[in-house]
C-alpha cells in the first residue's frame, strides 16, 4: 500500500488470497532457492538503485 501501487490489495483478505495464489504458482520455492535477492519494498527509484548494485557487484 505504501507503493501506492494499482493493483495492491485493499484489505487483508485480499493480501491473504494474492499472496496464496502466488505461493500456488511455486513463487515461495524460487525464492527459497535463489541465491541473491532484491527487497522491493520502497520506491520504483529504491528499486532500479539496489538493482544497479546488485548487477555492479556480480561483474
Amino acid at each position: 500500500m505504501k507503493r501506492a501501487r494499482e493493483d495492491a490489495p485493499r484489505s487483508i483478505a485480499e493480501f491473504d488470497a494474492r499472496d496464496a495464489r502466488e505461493i500456488s504458482w511455486g513463487s515461495a520455492e524460487v525464492i527459497a532457492l535463489s541465491d541473491l535477492t532484491i527487497e522491493n519494498m520502497s520506491s520504483l527509484e529504491d528499486f532500479r538503485a539496489r538493482s544497479a548494485q546488485l548487477l555492479g557487484s556480480l561483474l
